[in-house]
């Protein structure tokens, strides 16, 4: 309870955000089995989406994000 209240007071609260790749390109026959990755990443960070935030993987990759939860 101390170590969030802290956290909030500085401004340096996480969220671990779970999001799953599936490549889409249509130059390839065998495409990529999709993948679940997590990352955290600070809970505020300007006025960035967290969409805008998670790494990118180019245009032939379909990002979707499963799950949001603080750390």
């Amino acid at each position: 309870m101390f170590k969030k209240l802290m956290q909030k007071l500085f401004g340096t609260e996480m969220i671990e955000v779970t999001y799953r790749v599936t490549d889409v390109s249509p130059h390839t026959e065998d495409r990529l089995e999709p993948y679940i990755t997590s990352i955290k990443l600070p809970k505020n960070d300007g006025n960035l989406s967290i969409e805008d935030r998670i790494p990118g993987y180019g245009h032939w990759a379909d990002v979707e994000i499963i799950s949001v939860k603080d750390v």
